[in-house]
């Protein structure tokens, strides 16, 4: 009797050793919550960038609210055509810039999401010369668009996106109406210019896990503008963020997030050429149906048609809702 009990629990045993080692993976990771699923991998929960969208099928709401300035922005008021060319002064200041966006994204089947996104900007200068030099601008964008997820492992995902944006800019510059009308001669030229255009990309995101507590995400985009305003016509964009959540390490709800964006693209009538931003983001992470965290960034962005470089610094605060 001693021996068959002994026989009958190294069975049991067995038993319960071999159904462990068959579902490890699934008991070596929670897992995730109606708000989680979709944008956790490896155990864990990726922290949300305004600046580089993520690849995941979540249903969500977002909105940001941020402000920049920008010190110390010269432009060169006339310049004669030499040999050698000359300015004969500039005109400097500093700019600030406000801008709030928002986006709904609703996931429609295992594979597909759509969502909804828009937003308003605009960049005044702080005194005169700032003023007269850059003028005041404001731009509205609305935009729809649609992610496909084409594959997803345990740790990492790939997924294909497409957008369409329609966008209207209004500038007040007084330093082209200057040049046109004074110097140019131009009888017809505008103080107010305005510019309407279709905004276009496909490209593809992707996220990776390495661990529970930090993960990396990456995109690539590339497309064109529509419109008889712009100096350019193609539009193209790669970002990458890396981010950690504390409390996956020692048990405090704080996520740290890193940003590099680099794109190429035109607004308001003018070239802006290829822009790099660099961002650090604290977030929020007690919560798995809502994330809050402030972004910062510093960017370089050339206006090319002025020979400027402008060096704004910005702040704000980026809350996303999940359901």
């Amino acid at each position: 009797m001693r021996s068959w009990r002994l026989a009958s629990a190294r069975v049991w045993a067995t038993r319960i050793l071999v159904g462990s080692l068959a579902t490890g993976g699934a008991l070596s990771l929670p897992s995730p919550s109606p708000a989680e699923e979709g944008r956790v991998l490896g155990g864990y929960r990726f922290l949300p960038s305004t600046v580089v969208a993520d690849p995941f099928l979540t249903s969500h709401f977002r909105n940001f609210t941020g402000i920049a300035t920008a010190q110390n922005v010269t432009v060169p008021f006339v310049i004669i055509d030499g040999p050698p060319p000359d300015t004969l002064f500039t005109l400097g200041g500093d700019l600030l810039y406000v801008n709030a966006r928002f986006e709904y994204q609703q996931r429609v089947h295992s594979r597909w999401a759509v969502r909804l996104k828009g937003g308003g900007a605009s960049r005044v200068g702080t005194n005169g010369q700032a003023i007269i030099s850059q003028g005041v601008t404001a731009i509205f964008t609305i935009a729809g668009g649609a992610t496909y997820l084409l594959r997803q492992s345990e740790r990492w995902n790939l997924s294909a996106t497409g957008d369409v944006g329609f966008g209207s800019g209004l500038k007040i510059g007084l330093l082209e109406f200057l040049d046109d009308y004074l110097l140019g001669g131009n009888d017809t030229a505008s103080l107010v210019q305005t510019s309407d255009g279709v905004t276009y990309h496909l490209g593809l995101r992707a996220a990776w896990a390495p661990r529970t507590w930090w993960g990396l995400t990456a995109l690539g985009e590339y497309g064109g503008t529509n419109t008889d305003s712009f100096l350019s016509d193609t539009v193209w964009r790669f970002g990458a963020t890396a981010s950690m959540d504390f409390r996956q390490r020692g048990g405090v709800p704080l996520g740290i997030l890193g940003i590099v964006n680099v794109d190429h693209l035109t607004q308001s009538a003018e070239t802006i050429g290829t822009s790099v931003t660099l961002g650090l983001g604290f977030f929020y992470t007690g919560r798995e149906d809502f994330a809050i965290g402030l972004e910062s960034s510093w960017a370089r962005i050339p206006l090319e048609d002025r020979d400027v470089v402008v060096k704004p610094s910005s702040t704000g605060l980026g809350l996303r809702y999940y359901f």
